[in-house]
């Protein structure tokens, strides 16, 4: 066209792209850049999908490992504290109280006396079934591994509830030391459990 100072491209120009290199080069490949942006937002759906439920799986994981860590520490720290209550003077001097008299009976005698007396002589006679009566309390609640508060204290236990056995069985004091009593049938399980292990393994 004459008068226009510039002078149309034929269809090859076009077609190679001589002219208005821009507008052919963005024609030509504005399919393929959608293309690429549909195939680009698939591989990022699909990423989210296998990641999301890896991403929530590992923080489960850690916060339970947390979580398992702190229930460790803390029933670490009540083991510990029940170690130093065993060993304090009161519960000491209760315990040679107790085997001084030595026989059920006469244990439950001492204390039903001392009971309708309203005597003193009363709380060194009961500090090792409050003792573990509080124990009972712990396993029963689930601050303290009932395998653990065997392991820990069953032989002792065992001893001093034999020499409570005679009140624990009044009617008269059915109510007296309940969570020593669940403690005792919670450990007589786990004994037996224990023997008859060792039953299939001699």
């Amino acid at each position: 066209m004459e008068g226009s100072g510039r002078e149309e491209p034929d269809s090859e120009d076009v077609a190679r792209g001589l002219f208005y290199p821009e507008l052919v080069y963005y024609g030509l490949n504005k399919a393929n850049l959608c293309e690429r942006g549909r195939e680009m937002m698939d591989f990022w759906k699909d990423l989210a999908t296998i990641a999301t439920p890896l991403v929530l799986g590992g923080g489960f994981y850690f916060a339970w490992r947390q979580f398992d860590a702190m229930r460790r520490t803390r029933m670490a720290e009540l083991i510990m504290s029940l170690c130093d209550r065993w060993d304090s003077t009161a519960l000491e001097e209760a315990r040679q109280e107790l085997n001084k008299i030595g026989a059920a009976d006469q244990v439950k005698e001492e204390i039903i006396k001392a009971d309708k007396d309203n005597s003193e002589n009363l709380y060194p006679l009961v500090r090792i079934g409050n003792f573990y009566d509080s124990v009972g309390i712990l396993v029963h609640e689930g601050f303290l591994d009932k395998d653990i508060a065997y392991e820990l204290m069953g032989t002792a236990f065992e001893t001093y509830y034999g020499l409570y056995s005679g009140i624990l069985r009044d009617s008269d004091y059915k109510d007296f030391f309940k969570c020593f009593k669940e403690l005792d049938g919670i450990f007589t399980k786990i004994k037996a459990g224990h023997s008859k292990t060792k039953a299939r393994s001699a």
